[in-house]
């Protein structure tokens, strides 16, 4: 429901009053035609009624009549019978006896009777209305009942009717004109009521769709309105009036609370911080409730660089704990901040991109953090790969190169470490960094696993029929070490090929063996069995006891190259190595240096006790194919 569309149409009330009006007008008119027509129909009835009393009468006269003179004296005007009737309209009588005709008219023309006549027909008997000229008469007409030749019309002017109706007629108009008055004033009442009650409850309305009921405070779609406003505001503008600021907040440890103390906790909790970040805040930002633990400010008209401004008393607020009944809750906030037009000029990718800088303050613990393109780890292309991973897997798209694993001072190869790339149909060579994250998060990375090691597997026995013997190490996942069917898999693809175990070295980094110790050990206790190597990769960035390191039983340690490279200039970093170097020879591990790029960090690798390494200056990853012919290409370099 839009807000906007909640706002009360300044014509409602007029719309409302002509409503009513025309209303009160129907009614009335219905009310005066409807009456009208009853009261005619009353009048004429009656009137018709009397005449055909009035013709009766007349019919049993005639009846006693002897001569036509006496008929004659009977039906005159200051006859005895035409007396007694006390007609007051102008009437006409027509007796017709033994077919002589006796007229009598008082008021009614006789040729007007005879016209009667000739309309009605000479045998027409009831009673009615008839037309002639312009001129409503009525008549009733009779046959006697003794002498059916005895025949009576009555004819009479309607002029007392008439001023009856326009009686009626004038009362209904005067009533309908005071109903109709009455009826204006109602509206005019009727109306305002009713326009107040709307406006009244379509505030309500728009408050709650843009509010939220639990906080009271601004709701996803009203900020989003402002924000648009804001943006459309800002279209072509060149100075920076038009900046603004979108500051993503989340709240830490607050599933935990709902979790675990329920959701009325969690309620408390964000009423509670919603008014302290409300005081917080001056009333030009704009404090909104986006969904569950999450918040947004939108500040407009802001220069960049100025969020820690806006982010400090939010962050300051949750330093104290909050009470819900009569415990002591702590709750922090990790803030992600997005400027306009800089960071994005739509509301889509201002929302997008402060989210990912409020995941980026979650991951360093750093509480607020500013986008950067380079946080940014959802690109166009790796959203497009990851719908394409199990096309090829099934096209297998995905190859293997290979970076020898060298002896320092005999330059002898030992073995090499199988690294994939990914050989896409449209952008060419992908190495991992661009896709191997989105793997591991999907459900393809058991599969992707299985493919890497039935490939390396089929590339040792290739080279031995070729009559190299080359180890090749495998980095696997750490989401692997839940695959409880992986060493099955091995053993499997061995026996296949018929490569012998120890020809395989499996990889893991040190920050995937600390996810779960427990299962890596398990894990590892079954490879070893199986008779593969096991070596651990990047070691000394993560945090790994050295009694987990201990109880591994690896075969291989790698030096992480953050470490190698730098051992030149920095004696920190030598020193490290040269703590590493002592530890793999004191727990009987060989060490292999990675990130050797120059002939003097090989000398001193060499010097401090490192036996092997790789790196570039070797020799970059490569194809199978050519990995034999560098292996090839001086005895050096053949395996020992």
């Amino acid at each position: 429901m839009d807000a906007q569309a909640l706002q009360v149409d300044p014509r409602l009330r007029s719309h409302l009053l002509l409503a009513t009006l025309s209303l009160a007008i129907f009614v009335s008119t219905v009310f005066v035609v409807v009456a009208y027509r009853i009261a005619s129909d009353l009048g004429v009835n009656s009137e018709l009624k009397a005449a055909e009393i009035n013709v009766a009468l007349l019919s049993a006269q005639t009846d006693l009549a002897n001569s036509e003179s006496e008929l004659e004296s009977l039906l005159a005007p200051s006859g005895h019978y035409i007396e007694e009737l006390q007609v007051k309209e102008n009437i006409g009588v027509l007796v017709r006896n033994d077919s002589d005709f006796v007229v009598f008219s008082s008021g009614v023309a006789q040729s007007t009777i005879e016209a009667v006549t000739a309309l009605l027909g000479e045998e027409a008997t009831g009673s009615g209305l008839i037309e002639l000229e312009g001129e409503t008469y009525l008549w009733a007409a009779i046959k006697s009942h003794h002498n059916k030749q005895n025949y009576s019309l009555w004819v009479q002017e309607t002029s007392s009717l008439d001023t009856l109706l326009h009686y009626i007629a004038t009362r209904l108009t005067v009533t309908s004109f005071l109903t109709f008055w009455v009826a204006v004033w109602g509206a005019l009442i009727l109306s305002g009521i009713i326009t107040k009650r709307i406006e009244k409850h379509n505030e309500a309305l728009a408050y709650m769709a843009s509010h939220d009921h639990l906080t009271d405070l601004p709701s996803r779609r009203y900020v989003f309105e402002q924000m648009s406003a804001h943006i459309e505001k800002a279209r072509g503008a060149d100075d920076c009036s038009h900046c603004g600021a979108l500051l993503l907040l989340d709240l830490d440890q607050f599933k935990e609370i709902n979790d675990t103390l329920g959701h009325s906790y969690g309620d408390e909790i964000l009423k509670k911080i919603s008014r302290r970040w409300r005081d917080a805040l001056p009333s030009s930002h704009i404090l909104a409730r986006t969904g569950g633990d999450e918040f947004v400010v939108w500040t407009a008209n802001l220069n960049t660089d100025n969020a820690a401004k806006i982010a400090t008393p939010l962050i300051e607020a949750c330093q104290r704990p909050f009470e819900v009944s009569g415990m002591l809750l702590n709750v922090d906030v990790s803030i992600g901040a997005a400027y306009f037009p800089k960071d994005g000029d739509t509301i889509e990718e201002l929302m997008k991109n402060a989210d990912i800088a409020m995941y980026h303050a979650k991951r360093k613990r750093s509480r607020l953090e500013v986008y950067a393109a380079a946080d940014n780890p959802y690109t166009e292309l790796r959203v497009r790969l990851s719908g394409e991973v199990a096309q090829a897997l099934s096209e297998q798209q995905f190859v293997l190169h290979y970076q020898p694993k060298v002896h320092l001072q005999t330059c002898q190869v030992t073995g090499a470490e199988a690294l994939v790339r990914w050989n896409h149909p449209r952008e060419g060579l992908i190495y991992p960094g661009a896709f191997i994250e989105l793997i591991e998060h999907s459900d393809y990375i058991h599969a992707f696993s299985r493919y890497v090691l039935s490939h390396a597997i089929q590339q040792i026995q290739k080279w031995r029929e070729q009559g190299l013997e080359v180890s090749v190490a495998v980095n696997l996942s750490p989401y692997n070490l839940l695959d409880r069917s992986m060493t099955a898999f091995i053993r499997e693809q061995l026996d296949h090929y018929g490569v012998t175990p120890e020809m395989l070295e499996i990889e893991l980094t040190e920050t995937a063996t600390m996810i779960d110790i427990q299962t890596t050990q398990a894990v590892f206790k079954s490879f070893r069995e199986l008779g593969v190597k096991l070596s651990l990769d990047d070691f000394g960035v993560g945090m790994s006891s050295l009694s987990y390191i201990k109880n591994l039983e690896l075969d291989c340690i790698k030096l992480d190259r953050s470490f190698v490279l730098n051992m030149l200039s920095d004696p920190c970093d030598k020193a490290i190595v040269q703590t590493m170097l002592d530890l793999c020879a004191n727990l009987g591990y060989q060490a292999v240096a990675e990130g050797v790029e120059t002939q003097e960090l090989a000398d001193l690798l060499t010097n401090l006790g490192c036996a092997y390494g790789q790196g570039y200056f070797f020799a970059k990853p490569m194809p199978a194919d050519q990995f034999i012919r560098f292996m090839l290409d001086s005895p050096k370099r053949r395996s020992a």
